[in-house]
């Protein structure tokens, strides 16, 4: 059988260009050291392109399923794509979704989805973030590879501590006895759960001219993993002279843009004065895209996280 990286830039539609890229875009991990949890990242073979092509044409069903989780939170999103990819999926039996498991009274957590995937019972969980090397030769035993140099961008997320999570308490889950009972009503007993964790998303590399190395990735990253750079804004600011620039609404950090009339991006010095208000008078980063046209729309060519002179809130080395 053959299978397929599907083009992203293929689809007309938005909301089936994120289901495509949620689903078979490549994982941030290659494996999760500490677990014997899988990197769960299926390849499209024909049948689930003609499927993304069918959607593309009659979008409604995914767009009437995705209605139905009125969100604004990124990874909220994320799972609602998910959730359809399982439902419509013929390999894939959907048993529970957001399943909680509670011991007097109190929850200990609650599974992401519980499927039948051909013979196999699985236990998914679910991520997407955005994490930016924040290694710039700091001093001490630290490593530019090591996980907790790895922050969201806003720094209150962190990749080490994100990863123990997954592998100590969600992925864990269905090993712990006090889930027994909760798991058999949806499986039969003595079934054999294998875990699997879908993470997606990017890592975005310091873009600093000054440094000559390239900037290892973390610690048991995928190699083939989504990724961008990030920029001080005092550095960002001279590359504005030229190019055209967007900066997506968080909603649509997942598939590369793609922009139609009536949108159009900023040029430089447009996007250069924006930066100026929302990066260094408002001190957050913010996430854009370098767009070029082609054919009838405007296509992402790379993205870049600018961020506040003092990011990520010490003097910078």
């Amino acid at each position: 059988m053959t299978l397929y990286q599907p083009d992203w830039r293929h689809y007309q539609h938005q909301a089936v260009r994120d289901l495509a890229w949620a689903v078979f875009s490549t994982p941030l991990m290659a494996q999760l050291p500490g677990s014997d949890a899988q990197l769960v990242a299926p390849r499209a073979d024909a049948a689930d392109l003609r499927w993304l092509e069918q959607l593309d044409r009659y979008p409604e069903p995914l767009l009437s399923a995705l209605s139905a989780g009125h969100s604004t939170r990124l990874g909220l999103y994320f799972e609602r794509l998910w959730l359809f990819y399982l439902q419509q999926h013929a390999r894939w039996a959907l048993l529970a979704h957001n399943l909680p498991v509670t011991r007097a009274g109190r929850t200990l957590g609650a599974f992401d989805f519980l499927c039948r995937h051909d013979e196999q019972w699985w236990h998914l969980e679910l991520t997407v973030k955005f994490y930016l090397g924040s290694y710039l030769g700091n001093k001490g035993a630290a490593r530019p590879q090591d996980w907790h140099q790895w922050l969201g961008p806003d720094t209150s997320d962190r990749l080490d501590i994100k990863l123990e999570r997954l592998r100590d308490h969600q992925l864990a889950l269905s090993q712990n006895p006090h889930s027994a009972a909760v798991l058999k009503t949806v499986a039969a007993e003595g079934a054999r759960w294998q875990r699997g964790l879908v993470m997606k998303g990017y890592y975005f590399y310091p873009g600093r001219s000054d440094r000559p190395l390239p900037h290892p990735a973390p610690e048991a990253a995928h190699p083939l993993h989504e990724r961008g750079t990030w920029w001080y804004l005092d550095e960002f600011l001279p590359q504005l002279s030229t190019g055209y620039w967007y900066r997506p609404s968080k909603m649509t950090w997942l598939s590369p843009v793609q922009l139609r009339e009536p949108q159009r991006p900023l040029s430089g010095p447009a996007m250069h004065q924006a930066l100026q208000e929302l990066v260094g008078e408002a001190q957050r980063p913010v996430l854009l895209a370098r767009m070029a046209p082609q054919g009838s729309a405007w296509h992402e060519q790379e993205r870049v996280f600018v961020v506040p002179n003092h990011w990520p809130g010490v003097a910078r080395p």
